[in-house]
């Protein structure tokens, strides 16, 4: 159960989705970096409601490099091994963009979804200084765990250092399992967005972290998901 927590950032409070990544972005203020560089406004017209599933063409590619990864032979590690710090994300489509940003890319790698070497994850790991920071996340190859994953955040409850809640979001006839957390002690927000593709026993996860409040009360729950809905509809 650890593993699955670390694997999909339902204890929060210490790891973020992609496992335990090289920043800390919920427990540590936004990213910050003097960078000038104009916003890049987002574009996307892309308008929820067509069945959605997850590309053959990501799982195979995570598939076929994860044998190759340094994390494949680390199955009790949650760690993900970043091989390529600025590697093109092997989940290709239109990179979400939100409150009008382009992120930056901070890494991509695998790590184990479980004990065994059948489950892994892929990550591709972004940040926008001074706003946010954020990943997209493939879990395949363990249905198990997959399984598991989905419930342990279906279970998230709230604590002393976080408030949590969990509901589906609908758009048009797809679901998306959301989960929104916000920091009161170290005041920041992150929406953790989930899709299950059932056919592939595969999730794809977005998690949006560091979020300042104004930020994070204008996205909301439904736009989040919106954000991962979109990108899918780009793969397509």
């Amino acid at each position: 159960m650890r593993r699955l927590l670390c694997a999909l950032a339902a204890c929060a409070a210490t790891v973020s989705l992609s496992g335990c990544t090289m920043v800390n972005h919920l427990l540590h203020p936004p990213i910050t970096d003097t960078d000038d560089t104009p916003a890049t406004e987002n574009t996307s017209t892309v308008v929820g409601g067509a069945s959605r599933s997850i590309p053959q063409a990501w799982l195979d590619a995570t598939a076929e490099g994860w044998p190759s990864s340094e994390a494949y032979s680390k199955p009790y590690d949650p760690i993900t091994s970043y091989s390529d710090a600025n590697g093109t994300c092997l989940l290709d489509g239109d990179l979400p963009t939100p409150f009008g940003t382009t992120p930056r890319s901070f890494g991509t790698g695998w790590g184990s979804l479980d004990t065994d070497k059948e489950g892994y994850r892929y990550s591709c790991e972004y940040y926008t200084p001074g706003r946010y920071a954020t990943s997209l996340v493939l879990m395949a190859g363990n249905a198990d765990a997959v399984d598991e994953a989905i419930t342990t955040v279906k279970n998230t409850t709230s604590d002393s250092v976080q408030d949590n809640s969990v509901e589906t979001v609908e758009i048009g006839d797809v679901s998306y399992l959301v989960l929104t957390t916000w920091f009161p002690t170290n005041p920041q927000g992150k929406y953790l967005v989930l899709f299950h593709d059932e056919a592939a026993d595969a999730i794809v996860a977005y998690d949006l972290n560091s979020l300042e409040k104004a930020d994070f009360e204008e996205l909301g729950a439904e736009g989040a998901a919106q954000l991962l809905d979109d990108f899918l509809a780009s793969a397509q």
